[in-house]
Parts: C-alpha cells; sequence; structure tokens
C-alpha cells in the first residue's frame, strides 16, 4: 500500500470519529444541535426537567437511554452535581460498539452565572482502536428563568489522532 493511500485512509478515519465524537457531546448542549454522524443521537431523550432540577436541588437522579430509530446508544447511569459520575453505553452500530467516561456538571459563579459540563477521559471504541476524548461546554444561565439556558458560549473536543492530541472549538 503506499504511502499516500495510507495518509487517506487515515484522515477518513479521523474525520469520522470527530463526527462521532460530535455526535455524542450534543446530548450535554442544552440547545441539542446534533451533530450528523454514523451513531444516532437525535432520538436520545434525556431527562431534561431533571437537569435543571439537579441545579436546584442538588438531588442525584438515575438517567436511562434507550435504543430506538433515532438513538444509537442504551445505558443507564446515576447524574450527580458537583462530581464526576461515570457512564458507560453501549451502541448500536458495524463500527463503534461503546462510549465510556466521567462527567461532571455544576454552576460556575464568574462574572456571570454559567453551567459548566465536562467529559473527562471519555474513550469511544470501534472495532480496532479506541479513541480517547474530552470535552468542556459552557452556557450562561439564569435558573430562574424559562428556560434557564441564556448565551451558550459552546464547546471544546480534545481527542487522540494518530498519536496526537487535537482541539476541535464547537461553536453555540
Amino acid at each position: 500500500m503506499n504511502k499516500y493511500l495510507l495518509f487517506l485512509i487515515c484522515i477518513q478515519t479521523a474525520n469520522a470519529s470527530i463526527k462521532e465524537i460530535e455526535s455524542f457531546v450534543s446530548l450535554f448542549d442544552p440547545n441539542k444541535k446534533n451533530k450528523e454522524s454514523s451513531i444516532k443521537t437525535s432520538g436520545c431523550k434525556l431527562q431534561d426537567e431533571k437537569w435543571v432540577q439537579l441545579l436546584l436541588t442538588r438531588e442525584n437522579f438515575k438517567e436511562e437511554i434507550s435504543f430506538n430509530k433515532n438513538c444509537d446508544l442504551s445505558g443507564t447511569f446515576i447524574v450527580k452535581y458537583g462530581e464526576d459520575f461515570p457512564i458507560t453505553l453501549n451502541i448500536k452500530n458495524p463500527k463503534y460498539k461503546l462510549i465510556k467516561g466521567l462527567v461532571n456538571t455544576q454552576i460556575k459563579f464568574e462574572q456571570k452565572t454559567y453551567l459548566e459540563t465536562q467529559l473527562k477521559d471519555f474513550k469511544l471504541t470501534n472495532t480496532k482502536e479506541t479513541i480517547p476524548f474530552s470535552y468542556t461546554h459552557k452556557v450562561e444561565i439564569d435558573i430562574f428563568s424559562t428556560p434557564p439556558f441564556k448565551n451558550d458560549l459552546g464547546g471544546v473536543i480534545k481527542y487522540k489522532d494518530n498519536g496526537k492530541w487535537k482541539i476541535k472549538k464547537m461553536a453555540p
């Protein structure tokens, strides 16, 4: 196999992987901007009301995601405020099988009030490799308004591609 062809295959794999990661992290975007990829997440329903309630009460709750026509993810996890909680989700996809890592969501008081969600030590596992990544997303909030999300500042994905860490900013 010539070097040029191998290079093109590596680029295609990296581009496919970042699309899958973008699709997954869109679950944690209050504006639900789902990215198009081979892993469908637009039908993955989270309990939005309980996530907002978590900010007010700090009471843990159980979240369950189930496979359906527009959701290729399945799993159950306990959501906690202000501390890392583990997520492991099965993926119904011929290429990818599992995604897992730690999530931390909390309110940050700076010049304004922000909701910050961090995905740490995540791994997207496909049939040949494991792709490590992390994600941080920040949105300005007013917990006394409906909806509480005001100004989405976007997020940043850090992922490993061909042995090197790369950063991709996700616009709001």
